[in-house]
This record gives C-alpha cells, sequence and structure tokens, in this order.
C-alpha cells in the first residue's frame, strides 16, 4: 500500500502571514534561523493574546544537542503551537524536538533506526514560514540530522512531521540572500527532477514535481531582473517538498546528505546539484529522464544534465567538488568509504542492480571534475 499526504493546509500569497494572528492557542514557540524573518512572525503574533518565546535554530546544521535543548523548551513552555520560520535549519529542528516531546522515552538512535517511523504527534502543532532555501522542508515529512564528527546527514522520514500548517508569504523574500536564492533555485530543480523519476507514486507526485520544474524553467531568469517577481520560486520550493515527501530520496539527494559536511560548509543544493549531472550520465536508462527534459523546454536526459550545469554556473555556483576546495588526494583517500556511506543508507530502488559501490565511485569522480569523469573507465 502506498500513501501520499500533504500538508492539512497550505496558505499562500502575499500578506498571508496575517494568519498568525488569528491562529488561537495559548503559548507559541518560534524556532528561527533568520532574525528578519522572525521579526516578520513577531510582528503579527503581537496581534494576537498568544504567548510567544523565541528559539534560535543554528542556520547550517541540526546537530543531536541542539535537538534535545529545543525538546527541553517545549517540556518546559508546553506551547499549543510550533512555528518554524526562516530556512532549513528552522525546520529540521522544529520537526525533530516535536518527536522529542511527543515521546521523550525515545533515542535519537530509536529515531534514525525508523522505531518512530509510525508517530503521531498530538501535543503540539506545527507552522511553518519559509523563506528561499528550506530544500522543501516547509510541506515535507522528512527532516534532517547532521553528524558533525562524521561529516554527513540522517534523513527522518515519517508522516508525523508534515506540518499542520504552511504559511507560504512571499514577504519573507526580503530577507533571503541571492545564494539563498541559487540554492533553493538547484535544490527545488534536483528535488522535483528525482521526485518525477519515482513510478511507484508518479500518479500523484511526477505532476507537482513536473510544475515545480516548469516554474523554475519559466522563472529563474525573470527573477533576476525583476526582484519583485521571485514569488513563484517559493511557490516551486514548496511543491518540490511535497513531491520529494511521497516518493523515495533518490541517488543525487542521497549523495549529498551522504557528503553533506565532508567539504565544508557547502548547501545541500549546490552539493545535490554538482552530483546530478554525473548520476544522469552514467545512468543507463537515459528515456526514464524524458519528462522530466520536456518540463524545462528540452528534448532528452543529457541536455537536462547540462542545464543543471548552466543554471549553477550561471548562478555562482561551484560546478564540481574540486571547486568547493576538495583536495584531490584526500578526496581518493575518502572515496570509498563515501561510496560504501551511500550504499548503506540509499532507498530500495535507488541504487544501480549491477556492481552499485563501482558506480557509486564513479559518479564520485565524475563529480569532482570534469578531468576525473574524462579518465573514468
Amino acid at each position: 500500500m502506498t500513501e501520499f499526504r500533504i500538508p492539512t493546509r497550505i496558505v499562500y500569497g502575499q500578506g498571508s502571514a496575517a494568519l498568525l494572528a488569528s491562529i488561537g492557542g495559548q503559548r507559541l514557540l518560534l524556532v528561527y534561523d533568520n532574525s528578519g524573518v522572525a521579526d516578520m512572525a513577531m510582528e503579527q503574533l503581537s496581534l494576537s493574546p498568544i504567548t510567544v518565546r523565541r528559539f534560535k535554530a543554528d542556520n547550517r546544521y541540526t546537530c543531536e544537542a541542539e535537538v534535545m535543548e529545543g525538546a527541553k523548551a517545549l517540556m518546559e513552555f508546553k506551547p499549543d503551537w510550533i512555528l518554524a520560520a526562516g530556512g532549513h535549519g528552522a525546520m529540521d529542528l522544529a520537526k525533530l524536538m516535536r518527536i522529542f516531546y511527543q515521546r521523550p522515552e525515545l533515542s535519537m538512535d530509536d529515531v534514525l533506526n525508523g522505531s518512530a517511523a509510525d508517530i503521531e504527534i498530538s501535543k503540539t502543532r506545527l507552522i511553518t514560514l519559509p523563506l528561499l532555501n528550506t530544500n522543501g522542508g516547509e510541506a515535507a515529512c522528512t527532516a534532517h540530522l547532521a553528524d558533525i564528527v562524521m561529516g554527513y546527514e540522517s534523513e527522518v522520514r515519517c508522516f508525523g512531521l508534515i506540518p499542520d500548517i504552511a504559511i507560504i508569504d512571499p514577504g519573507t523574500l526580503i530577507y533571503s540572500s541571492e545564494r539563498d536564492e541559487a540554492q533553493s533555485v538547484l535544490s527545488t530543480l534536483v528535488l522535483a527532477i528525482e521526485a518525477s523519476l519515482d513510478e511507484s507514486t508518479a500518479s500523484f507526485v511526477r505532476p507537482m514535481a513536473l510544475e515545480a520544474m516548469r516554474i523554475i524553467f519559466q522563472n529563474v531568469l525573470a527573477h533576476f531582473s525583476a526582484p519583485s517577481q521571485r514569488h513563484p520560486l517559493l511557490y516551486a520550493q514548496c511543491l518540490a517538498g511535497i513531491a520529494c515527501s511521497n516518493s523515495s530520496a533518490g541517488l543525487s539527494s542521497t549523495l549529498a546528505r551522504a557528503t553533506a559536511l565532508t567539504f565544508g560548509t557547502v548547501s545541500f543544493g549546490e552539493l545535490a546539484a554538482v552530483y546530478l549531472p554525473s548520476v544522469i550520465r552514467l545512468d543507463k536508462e537515459q528515456s526514464r529522464y524524458l519528462q522530466a527534459a520536456e518540463a524545462m523546454g528540452l528534448n532528452d536526459g543529457a541536455s537536462l544534465a547540462s542545464v543543471v550545469e548552466e543554471y549553477a554556473d550561471m548562478l555562482g555556483l561551484p560546478l564540481s567538488l574540486k571547486e568547493m576546495g576538495a583536495a584531490r588526494n584526500a578526496f581518493l583517500k575518502k572515496l570509498s568509504k563515501i561510496a560504501h556511506r551511500v550504499l548503506s543508507t540509499a532507498s530500495t530502488g535507488v541504487l544501480p542492480e549491477k556492481e552499485p559501490q563501482k558506480i557509486i565511485e564513479q559518479i564520485l569522480r565524475s563529480a569532482y571534475s570534469p578531468q576525473e569523469q574524462q579518465s573514468t573507465p
């Protein structure tokens, strides 16, 4: 049996954050990683009698210590609502800390090994107010936890993490940087392409994924010349989040999570967009990329891979792991270990059927530099 779920309510359009003034309840914990978006939320919440406390999230990676500190804050404050405002750091933290508020007897290992996959969260409700760098987390049933020492992120996936309300207000865009926008374009594109490939959920997921791609294709150039028209990118990000929330994580995403902290502070969108062209070019089943290519006004998978690189270049982001500062010798020493990590975390059906370790290493080599790709047998 396959399920398809979306947030119970999506409110969108300029000024939609005004909903916060009338949500009801007595207490709200504001989890944020961007002060501008937090202040925007507070302006609306000040019109309500609700009592608000603020909790600052790391805007790069969410770690276990931060989650446990957040869960402690929830237990002390006992809010009716949590509001995650800002980017992916706020989204991931708010979702994960809710798990331990609902089930304090669980350990992080329980959550990571899937023991909380069927959890129903009823003690508090979640609202999201995103800007442009959430990786679609405002509407997804996923959250990501970083292992700072080992240099990778783990994905926690369960329907209990889906927000109750997602407020998609273009007013947040004034707090997004150019790098946020670039990262969002690429992460949206990668997540949507990967979701469109999942045949098991195609009837419900693919239309959303393809629409997210079409929005990117139609607006990625226009929003630079007309900043007031950036809001379609915010909507595309949300659509991609819903799509990937209801499909298996793709190989490019898995590679990006497995190397999240390996090459320094690099965003998910940057890493995933470096891997995706190599994944496409080394895939023998090129025909499965046709619908994604057509949504971008292209004819085949090879063109799709090239467009991802062109967008990254146009947006000023690195095109290879080498450009990210990965030293060749250090990279080669880690190659086998990284490939093994990818194999151990990839979803069923994502990996190549034959010689998966070899193929993953080929993808990593080709993502390191164009020269590596040319020299790979």
